[in-house]
């Protein structure tokens, strides 16, 4: 039996053909789209966004005590893994002058005490993550002398990936006559 001159065989091997030509158009249109979306739109890199402030305060006999808050907001489509977030807050007492610095910290201003670098995830803990369209928060609690005039809050987080990225943010804030403390703005 024949159709349009073609046997049975004729169709089954030209059958074999067309679904060998659509399984590699297939794989084709499979490898651009990975190349596309892990290569050009880096998808596997990790897409955070990384802030660091003084969430709250009070004053205490002849300290300040600062919960500062460092938030990581995971802008990407896969959860990313956190070892490690740091902070420290360092500070320049009121009665001090301010000081350039040197290369080390890119000529900015000394910020002379501080209270130490804290690390914000537990070590047994092994790590932390942030799911895709999260926001992870982290704090820690510490206290600086009343007679501070300005306060610099750093923090540095780490992720998991393969090229070691790490994230760091700071924000200045000044220490009012009346005890508040006011995040610098820009106008």
């Amino acid at each position: 039996m024949t159709l349009l001159g073609l046997s049975l065989g004729d169709w089954n091997n030209l059958a074999q053909i067309l679904n060998a030509f659509i399984s590699v158009l297939a794989l084709l249109v499979g490898g651009i789209w990975a190349y596309a979306t892990f290569v050009r739109q880096r998808e596997g890199h990790p897409r955070l966004e990384f802030t660091t402030h003084i969430g709250t305060f009070g004053k205490q006999h002849d300290s300040y005590v600062l919960e500062v808050v460092s938030n990581v907001t995971n802008k990407g489509l896969v959860r990313q893994w956190i070892t490690q977030v740091e902070c420290n807050v360092r500070y320049l007492l009121a009665s001090e002058e301010p000081e350039r610095g040197g290369e080390d910290i890119l000529e900015q201003t000394k910020f002379p005490h501080a209270t130490g670098s804290k690390g914000l995830i537990p070590l047994e803990w092994n790590g932390s993550f942030v799911e895709a369209g999260v926001t992870q928060r982290y704090s820690y609690v510490v206290h600086i002398p009343k007679d501070a005039g300005c306060v610099l809050v750093w923090a540095k987080i780490i992720s998991t990936d393969r090229w070691g990225t790490f994230h760091t943010a700071q924000r200045l804030y000044r220490v009012e006559d009346n005890g508040s403390i006011l995040a610098s703005e820009l106008h």
